[in-house]
């Protein structure tokens, strides 16, 4: 089946915009979910006065600020990578709108391949540098071996999850074509000097 474009006008473009943002809203909800929940679950296990009281500013002394600040950094870095670590798997995805990446696969794209590599390499560099000049290394050994395990078994469920949610906007965009064909007929046909 051919791509149809739709009509130059202004309603009529803003046809589709509503599904395909709830697509894309379902598509990326999850790992936005996920990576605040990660964040909390961090900074509660390597603060160890996670208080809820201290956290929105009860009184506290100087030894647990340091140790907060310094718990607030390797929190904030764990999260940088998995942002970046699932938006490198989502992209993976975007390639093309409507086939599978099992159809077509995201690997022959030597641009997205080499970009999505640096962003992650770039992005241990940076974690590894922040925790180098704090000497926090020893911070990723008290997060929790499940900890690590939810990080990155994430990503078969992230890559599921965007290939059911492509499947369901197949279907829609293959009606949505049906649509644009069938009012392009009929407009042929009623203005046709035959």
């Amino acid at each position: 089946m051919h791509m149809l474009n739709g009509k130059n006008l202004p309603n009529y473009r803003l046809r589709g915009i509503g599904k395909f943002a709830t697509y894309m809203s379902i598509r990326m909800a999850p790992s936005i979910l996920l990576t605040t929940a990660l964040f909390l679950w961090a900074l509660q296990v390597l603060w160890n006065q996670a208080d809820w009281k201290n956290v929105f500013g009860d009184e506290t002394n100087d030894v647990a600020i340091n140790n907060y600040s310094s718990s607030l950094l390797v929190a904030q870095n764990v999260v940088m990578f998995a942002s970046v670590y699932y938006l490198a798997l989502t992209s993976a995805s975007f390639h093309n709108h409507t086939n599978s990446i099992l159809q077509f696969s995201p690997a022959k794209n030597a641009v997205w391949l080499v970009c999505a590599c640096f962003a992650l390499v770039f992005q241990i560099v940076f974690f590894a540098i922040s925790l180098a000049v704090t000497s926090n290394y020893s911070a990723l050994s008290i997060l929790p071996w499940y900890f690590y395990v939810v990080l990155f078994v994430w990503a078969f469920a992230l890559i599921i999850i965007d290939e059911l949610m492509k499947k369901q906007y197949k279907k829609w965009f293959k009606r949505f074509q049906l649509e644009l064909r069938l009012e392009f007929d009929t407009k042929l046909g009623m203005h046709s000097p035959i």
